[in-house]
């Protein structure tokens, strides 16, 4: 399993304030539709998805496209919010990460625990 970082706090992150949050950076977050549906092109097989409606995809300009960064899980109401370590030091993903943090008084934190601190 890859290495992940999370946004936590002492409190509990509620679904709420996480919507709030993303909700607030529209240019650069959105939380990702439901339900996925693809085709594999070899096999026109449709394969479908549904996704927590609380994961959320950040723009990267570079690409032109929304990608999925962010897992939420909701643990009886206190999310667990996590995604891949190597992300951290991304220049597309940054700004996003520094808005979610700001805006939930959050850190970014290892899965060993330790601390992050955003670059720039």
């Amino acid at each position: 399993m890859a290495y992940e970082l999370h946004i936590e706090r002492d409190e509990p992150i509620n679904a709420d304030e996480w919507r709030s949050a993303v909700q607030g950076l529209p240019t650069l977050l959105r939380l990702m539709p439901s339900d996925w549906t693809s085709t594999n092109p070899a096999t026109r097989e449709r394969i479908s998805m549904v996704r927590n409606p609380l994961d959320t995809e950040v723009w990267f300009e570079a690409e032109q496209r929304w990608v999925p960064i962010f897992r939420v899980s909701d643990d009886d109401g206190q999310l667990a919010i996590s995604f891949r370590a190597e992300l951290l030091n991304d220049t597309s993903l940054q700004p996003a990460l520094r808005h979610l943090a700001q805006r939930l008084a959050a850190n970014i934190v290892g899965d060993e625990g330790e601390l992050y601190d955003l670059p720039g």
